[in-house]
């Protein structure tokens, strides 16, 4: 089963080891054998290491499934909410920077 696996992640994801959590945790979801609660706590854990790595989508994804679990809930919805807000903040500012482009691009044609 995957006990062995999720308890292994732990270990990963204190030494900040993104991919072996990663790769722990879905070995321990896959195989199955977890009490609810652990298999929460690894959907929940899969999707901050997704998001450590910079896999914002695969985050979401796993900590939607988090969410299913009463444990994991709480938490899944924090992260999720945080991973929303960090993507909308990126958004506004690539939107700032393209407008601050244009304004130079605009005012050395104007200059020329």
């Amino acid at each position: 089963d995957g006990k062995v696996d999720f308890h292994m992640a732990y270990i990963y994801f204190d030494r900040e080891d993104w991919a072996s959590a990663k790769d722990s945790l879905s070995k321990a979801i896959e195989k199955g054998g977890l009490k609810e609660r652990q298999l929460g706590k690894s959907w929940l854990l899969l999707g901050m290491a997704e998001s450590e790595s910079g896999n914002q989508r695969k985050a979401i994804v796993a900590l939607t499934e988090a969410k299913k679990f009463k444990d994991s809930r709480s938490n899944a919805i924090q992260w999720i909410n945080h991973l929303k807000a960090q993507a909308k903040q990126a958004r506004i500012n690539a939107e700032r920077e393209r407008l601050m482009a244009e304004e130079q691009d605009n005012n050395s044609i104007t200059e020329q």
